[in-house]
């Protein structure tokens, strides 16, 4: 949420100094995951990883690409990187759904009860920053670094999630081939 305070800050204050148009583009790298990252996550989640470690090798990786986008001040290699971790974040949604659909007792009745603590959480994660870091620090990287230390943090909890194996589910190993032709 406060990317763009360090994207466009002021470089004398900590921040990039880069231009809106930049920051945009920065911000679409997560709406270029989401397309791109379905591809191929539901893929290994489905036939080659358990769901569990896919997601703690998602997080782990990302926390990497946080704690890299911290310390790029290229916009070239930001925006790359930004990506990167846009293609790893992404799948660990539906994942984590999945995940919780496999494990509750009942879905119908346990889902929406776990959707909302989600979005608490979601709540709750965006203001710690203003909880955490110091007067001034949403200007600067440590928001990023922040994040790269919670990733971290959620990539070793994903270990501890019950034991999801892939379902190894039959048909094409690439459907999305087939929905372009």
């Amino acid at each position: 949420v406060v990317f763009a305070n360090y994207v466009l800050g002021k470089p004398s204050e900590g921040g990039l100094g880069f231009t809106a148009a930049q920051n945009g583009n920065l911000y679409g790298t997560m709406a270029l995951g989401a397309i791109f990252s379905t591809m191929f996550a539901g893929q290994l989640a489905d036939r080659v990883m358990s769901s569990e470690y896919l997601m703690a090798l998602f997080h782990l990786v990302g926390a990497g690409l946080l704690f890299l986008m911290a310390r790029i001040h290229d916009y070239n290699t930001l925006w790359w990187t930004a990506f990167a971790y846009a293609l790893l974040y992404n799948p660990t949604i539906a994942i984590s759904n999945s995940l919780a659909f496999h494990n509750v007792p009942d879905a119908t009745r346990d889902f929406p009860t776990l959707r909302v603590l989600g979005t608490i959480g979601w709540i709750v994660a965006s203001s710690a920053v203003d909880w955490v870091l110091p007067e001034g620090a949403k200007n600067t990287n440590k928001p990023l670094i922040m994040a790269a230390i919670l990733s971290a943090v959620l990539g070793l909890f994903s270990l501890m999630l019950p034991h999801t194996p892939p379902t190894g589910k039959k048909g094409d190993a690439i459907p999305f081939l087939k929905a372009f032709g």
